[in-house]
């Protein structure tokens, strides 16, 4: 296996020149330039990243931290934020912390002490991410969550979701509403719950203790919610899902309870319902969210802090969905 020192002496110069020419090539002669790329080629010569690391203090790797890999939005989120991150020559590093704060501080930790350049990723409720990278000093973007003002985030308008999503029922004529709501402890939780409670008031709709029961936005808590409500004594005739994997778990209970959309009460979902949606017959009308142009959008901003490019004031850049029906 060729060495630097190959290299070096087959373009007759020193081996620091060498990495020069690797490192900031424009701090090289064009000719010494042309001489050291021509050796590595006949050479095969691969830089060693590791060492390279360790002399520019940086490991050109991302820590990307996501939710639950599970959800089809995420996912598109992760792709995103790929597209950006591999084309600047950076390797992300993938890890779902199934929204639990203590794997999400052991990842986050191992990751910080791998030297990771920065982080993307999708905080946990109740996560203490904020602080360990503030002491840390590390660059990083939150996306979908916001969890600190004191770092750059990308997020949807959950106001206008729900807007579009009330909306859309009352237009069906649908005035009995529930919701299957998000953990009000989670800012996204909080905003698309009591957007759901103005909406009700503004339009005159009914409102009640149980007009929003609040979940944790798996379909674990979408089914139980869900059976819940189709229990009680006037049912709803409308239920909005806070976000898609609580809407998988909503349509099981109301298959099982051997009721019919459409005919028997409407189903809305903030954020599509990814294959299982292209299935459904009748359709689920539900609020998409662009997860991919997010994640290219929150590996800019990571970009910029990275680079020094920028110096402003965090800022939290805001998606506007759209209403899909079929």
């Amino acid at each position: 296996m060729s060495t630097v020192y190959d290299v070096a002496r087959m373009a007759a110069v020193s081996s620091s020149t060498v990495s020069r020419a690797i490192n900031t090539p424009d701090a090289v002669s064009p000719a010494t330039l042309a001489r050291i790329t021509e050796a590595i080629a006949r050479l095969g010569y691969t830089p060693n990243k590791i060492a390279r690391s360790l002399q520019s203090q940086t490991s050109e790797t991302i820590g990307v931290l996501i939710s639950d890999l599970t959800n089809p939005a995420l996912v598109k989120i992760v792709k995103g934020v790929e597209k950006v991150l591999g084309a600047a020559g950076y390797t992300p590093i993938l890890c779902d912390t199934e929204d639990s704060p203590d794997k999400e501080q052991r990842y986050l930790t191992d990751l910080i002490d791998r030297r990771i350049d920065g982080v993307v990723m999708v905080p946990v409720m109740d996560s203490h991410a904020a602080a360990l990278l503030q002491q840390r000093g590390l660059p990083a973007v939150f996306v979908d969550r916001s969890i600190s003002p004191d770092f750059d985030c990308v997020k949807i308008n959950n106001v206008s979701g729900l807007s579009l999503l009330v909306g859309h029922l009352l237009q069906l004529g649908r005035q009995t509403i529930r919701m299957i709501g998000g953990p009000q402890r989670t800012d996204v939780g909080q905003e698309r719950n009591d957007a759901f409670l103005l909406f009700l008031e503004r339009y005159g709709l009914a409102r009640d203790p149980d007009s929003v029961i609040c979940g944790d936005f798996t379909i674990e808590d979408g089914y139980r919610i869900t059976h819940e409500m189709l229990r009680q004594g006037r049912r709803p005739d409308a239920i909005v899902s806070a976000n898609n994997l609580m809407g998988i778990g909503a349509l099981k209970a109301i298959r099982e309870a051997g009721l019919k959309l459409r005919t028997d009460l409407d189903l809305v979902v903030f954020d599509e319902l990814g294959e299982l949606g292209e299935l459904l017959d009748p359709p689920v009308a539900y609020v998409s969210q662009p997860s991919m142009e997010m994640g290219v959008q929150a590996a800019n901003l990571l970009l910029e802090r990275m680079r020094g490019h920028v110096t402003r004031a965090p800022r939290c850049v805001v998606f506007e969905p759209v209403l899909v029906r079929r």
